[in-house]
């Protein structure tokens, strides 16, 4: 059975956190940098012993101060604190110190997988405002949903709204009657491939008291999707 519990590790050497980074930049080429009030994502370009840079983000630019900076894998979460640097950068980016301390949190066994937009995933329902809507799931995991919308909904202000009657609907694998308990909003911004800036928000809920029945679909649908990818991965 799949588990949400995680452990954490702290890396300070200096070639272990070069080597753990650049692999994460492989993996993941954006990484987000969490202000006080939104979470900005950004290309992750390069990194050396010194420095790190990032495609130029002009909320960035100006913010002085030491940030957190997350990079998310399948199943570990690395983040650490820097601020930009002195050194001049190129043109079009960003550069940040290199980080003396890295915190890699890892979960024990894969809880949440990121679903791509062609397994046409979403969820539906009232909302507390009487509005009927119908959000894209990005990502599931046996304990909840993260759903993807293109504007603030201000009806979801506070942790602990109970959103009752949802509809998920997961493709193939058929829809599922659950109610969810909204966990927080966070609103990202990033670039396309044209350098447009896109700002959307990710709403994350758990679910309601589900059932163990359905923590196994659940579950089965997680292995099965991880089983796709893989093979999709070694037929490229």
């Amino acid at each position: 059975m799949l588990t949400s519990k995680y452990k954490e590790l702290k890396k300070n050497d200096r070639y272990e956190i070069l080597a753990l980074l650049r692999e994460s930049m492989k993996k993941n080429g954006n990484v987000e940098f969490i202000l006080p009030e939104r979470t900005l994502s950004c290309q992750f370009l390069h990194i050396d012993l010194k420095n790190l840079s990032i495609a130029y983000l002009e909320d960035l630019h100006s913010v002085a101060t030491p940030v957190e900076v997350v990079i998310k894998g399948r199943c570990e979460r690395i983040s650490f604190t820097t601020r930009k640097s002195e050194t001049e950068c190129q043109t079009g980016t960003l550069l940040y110190d290199f980080p003396i301390e890295i915190t890699i949190t890892q979960r024990r066994s894969l809880t949440r997988i990121a679903i791509d937009e062609s397994y046409n995933f979403f969820c539906e329902g009232r909302f507390r405002d009487g509005f009927n809507y119908k959000l894209r799931i990005k990502d599931l995991s046996r304990d909840g949903i993260g759903l993807l919308y293109q504007r603030p909904l201000p009806e979801l202000t506070r942790s602990g709204i109970l959103l009752k009657n949802m509809i998920i609907h997961l493709g193939k694998w058929d829809s599922y009657p659950v109610d969810l308990m909204f966990s927080d909003i966070k609103e990202i911004t990033s670039f396309d491939n044209e350098h447009n800036k896109i700002i959307y928000y990710i709403i994350s809920c758990r679910f309601q008291k589900p059932s163990k029945s359905f923590n196994r679909k659940i579950e089965g649908i997680i292995m099965e999707i991880l089983l796709e990818q893989k093979k999709i991965k070694r037929l490229r």
